[in-house]
Protein backbone atom coordinates (compact mmCIF):
# COMPACT_ATOMS: atom_id res chain seq x y z
CA UNK A 1 0.00 0.00 0.00
CA UNK A 2 2.79 2.18 0.77
CA UNK A 3 4.37 1.80 -2.46
CA UNK A 4 1.19 2.47 -3.91
CA UNK A 5 0.90 5.95 -2.16
CA UNK A 6 4.70 6.85 -3.35
CA UNK A 7 3.83 5.97 -6.95
CA UNK A 8 0.74 8.33 -7.11
CA UNK A 9 2.80 11.09 -4.96
CA UNK A 10 5.60 11.36 -7.69
CA UNK A 11 3.17 10.97 -10.83
CA UNK A 12 1.42 14.42 -9.13
CA UNK A 13 4.72 15.49 -8.83
CA UNK A 14 5.56 14.96 -12.23
CA UNK A 15 2.72 16.36 -13.51
CA UNK A 16 2.48 19.31 -11.44
CA UNK A 17 6.29 20.14 -12.69
CA UNK A 18 5.79 19.64 -16.45
CA UNK A 19 3.65 22.41 -17.25
CA UNK A 20 5.93 24.75 -15.77
CA UNK A 21 8.80 24.00 -17.84
CA UNK A 22 6.44 24.24 -20.99
CA UNK A 23 5.20 27.91 -19.56
CA UNK A 24 7.40 29.54 -21.59
CA UNK A 25 7.48 28.25 -25.61
CA UNK A 26 11.20 27.84 -26.92
CA UNK A 27 9.99 30.69 -29.84
CA UNK A 28 10.12 33.22 -26.76
CA UNK A 29 13.56 31.88 -24.98
CA UNK A 30 16.60 34.91 -25.85
CA UNK A 31 20.20 34.85 -25.67
CA UNK A 32 21.34 35.92 -22.31
CA UNK A 33 24.59 36.36 -23.06
CA UNK A 34 26.62 34.84 -26.38
CA UNK A 35 30.06 33.95 -25.83
CA UNK A 36 33.15 35.73 -27.21
CA UNK A 37 33.97 32.57 -29.37
CA UNK A 38 31.79 30.21 -31.60
CA UNK A 39 32.40 26.41 -31.40
CA UNK A 40 30.74 23.44 -30.24
CA UNK A 41 30.92 22.40 -26.96
CA UNK A 42 30.52 18.37 -25.44
CA UNK A 43 31.04 18.17 -22.01
CA UNK A 44 31.55 20.24 -18.60
CA UNK A 45 32.61 19.54 -15.71
CA UNK A 46 32.87 21.76 -12.06
CA UNK A 47 35.69 21.27 -9.99
CA UNK A 48 34.14 22.67 -7.19
CA UNK A 49 30.86 25.23 -6.32
CA UNK A 50 32.07 27.65 -8.35
CA UNK A 51 35.00 26.68 -10.90
CA UNK A 52 34.22 24.62 -13.75
CA UNK A 53 35.57 23.53 -17.12
CA UNK A 54 33.72 22.99 -20.71
CA UNK A 55 35.49 21.58 -23.88
CA UNK A 56 34.84 21.46 -27.26
CA UNK A 57 35.84 21.36 -31.18
CA UNK A 58 39.56 22.60 -32.08
CA UNK A 59 40.96 22.32 -28.40
CA UNK A 60 38.84 24.91 -27.05
CA UNK A 61 38.51 25.16 -23.05
CA UNK A 62 36.24 27.43 -21.39
CA UNK A 63 36.38 28.22 -17.50
CA UNK A 64 34.96 29.80 -14.91
CA UNK A 65 35.22 31.18 -11.51
CA UNK A 66 32.16 32.23 -10.73
CA UNK A 67 29.82 29.51 -10.68
CA UNK A 68 29.13 29.77 -14.78
CA UNK A 69 28.39 33.95 -14.47
CA UNK A 70 31.02 34.60 -16.70
CA UNK A 71 33.48 31.84 -18.39
CA UNK A 72 37.05 32.94 -20.43
CA UNK A 73 39.42 30.45 -22.72
CA UNK A 74 41.78 28.52 -21.49
CA UNK A 75 44.86 27.23 -23.45
CA UNK A 76 44.08 23.27 -23.70
CA UNK A 77 47.76 23.05 -26.72
CA UNK A 78 45.87 21.02 -28.77
CA UNK A 79 43.78 21.34 -31.71
CA UNK A 80 41.79 18.16 -31.72
CA UNK A 81 38.23 17.71 -30.36
CA UNK A 82 37.62 17.79 -26.58
CA UNK A 83 35.04 15.08 -25.82
CA UNK A 84 35.18 15.44 -22.07
CA UNK A 85 36.25 16.88 -19.19
CA UNK A 86 36.10 15.61 -15.28
CA UNK A 87 37.66 16.31 -12.05
CA UNK A 88 38.70 14.05 -9.11
CA UNK A 89 38.69 17.16 -6.62
CA UNK A 90 39.50 20.61 -6.63
CA UNK A 91 43.21 20.80 -7.95
CA UNK A 92 43.06 17.53 -10.19
CA UNK A 93 41.17 16.81 -13.60
CA UNK A 94 41.24 15.35 -17.31
CA UNK A 95 40.34 16.11 -20.28
CA UNK A 96 40.32 13.31 -23.76
CA UNK A 97 39.59 14.00 -27.42
CA UNK A 98 39.84 13.20 -30.90
CA UNK A 99 43.61 11.65 -32.06
CA UNK A 100 44.07 10.33 -28.40
CA UNK A 101 44.51 13.54 -26.26
CA UNK A 102 44.57 13.20 -22.94
CA UNK A 103 44.98 16.37 -21.31
CA UNK A 104 45.32 16.98 -16.94
CA UNK A 105 45.72 19.46 -14.89
CA UNK A 106 47.18 19.28 -10.73
CA UNK A 107 45.74 23.30 -10.49
CA UNK A 108 42.55 23.51 -10.95
CA UNK A 109 42.27 24.05 -14.85
CA UNK A 110 44.99 26.80 -14.30
CA UNK A 111 47.27 24.79 -16.93
CA UNK A 112 46.73 21.78 -18.71
CA UNK A 113 49.48 19.41 -19.67
CA UNK A 114 48.69 16.54 -22.41
CA UNK A 115 49.94 13.13 -21.22
CA UNK A 116 51.46 11.05 -23.87
CA UNK A 117 49.45 7.71 -24.95
CA UNK A 118 49.22 4.72 -27.40
CA UNK A 119 45.97 5.49 -28.77
CA UNK A 120 45.52 7.51 -31.83
CA UNK A 121 41.52 7.06 -31.92
CA UNK A 122 38.40 9.11 -30.34
CA UNK A 123 38.51 9.14 -26.46
CA UNK A 124 34.73 10.02 -25.97
CA UNK A 125 35.00 9.44 -22.03
CA UNK A 126 37.07 9.42 -19.15
CA UNK A 127 36.94 8.76 -15.42
CA UNK A 128 39.57 8.73 -13.10
CA UNK A 129 39.04 7.33 -9.05
CA UNK A 130 41.99 9.68 -8.01
CA UNK A 131 44.99 11.05 -9.60
CA UNK A 132 46.71 8.45 -11.34
CA UNK A 133 44.15 5.43 -11.70
CA UNK A 134 41.50 6.19 -14.43
CA UNK A 135 39.45 4.48 -17.63
CA UNK A 136 38.63 6.09 -20.72
CA UNK A 137 36.94 4.45 -23.34
CA UNK A 138 36.66 5.53 -27.06
CA UNK A 139 36.62 4.39 -30.78
CA UNK A 140 39.52 3.52 -33.00
CA UNK A 141 37.73 3.31 -35.95
CA UNK A 142 36.65 7.24 -35.54
CA UNK A 143 40.46 8.94 -35.65
CA UNK A 144 39.25 12.12 -36.76
CA UNK A 145 42.23 14.55 -34.65
CA UNK A 146 45.22 15.65 -35.05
Amino acid sequence: MMRYIHCIIIILIVCAVIPAFSAVPPSEWSVMRQADWQTNFYDVAYADQTHACAVGDSGAIAGTADGGKTWSAQSSGVKSALQSVMFIDAKNGWIAGTGGVLLNTINGGAKWTQKKINFKGKITDVCFVNAKTGWTIGNLSDSTGT
